[in-house]
């Protein structure tokens, strides 16, 4: 019933709301181009790399923000938030989302030359 707990509650899902749509529409518009192709474009693998990203990168800080959340009782050994606060960091650690992926993100919407993998 605390209001602070409240409002983090509702903007951790209005963020994976975001995401998760951005994801699903990505993924709708690369089955759509497969429906006609053999792979999809380089706009829509670009598309599908960055939807990943933010939900990985946004799954991680709802995480960590769930586990404030949980308070002290959260910093006990054994809870399942730290758990779960510390197996959504790795996937945004993920060399395949890491931070350098939002740069080369960005290069390839400029329309500019990636780094070798990307996308």
């Amino acid at each position: 019933a605390r209001p602070n707990v409240q409002a983090a509650l509702a903007r951790a899902e209005a963020r994976l709301a975001g995401v998760r749509a951005q994801f699903f529409d990505a993924t709708a518009r690369a089955w759509e181009e497969l429906q006609h192709a053999p792979e999809v474009s380089r706009d829509t693998h670009v598309a599908l790399r960055l939807a990943a990203t933010a939900a990985a990168h946004d799954g991680a800080a709802v995480a960590r923000e769930a586990f404030v959340m949980g308070g002290a009782g959260a910093m006990m050994q054994g809870h399942p938030l730290g758990r779960m606060m510390i197996d959504a960091a790795c996937v945004a650690q993920h060399a395949f989302m890491g931070d350098g992926t939002w740069t080369a993100a960005g290069a390839a919407l400029f329309g500019e030359k990636t780094p070798p993998g990307f996308p």
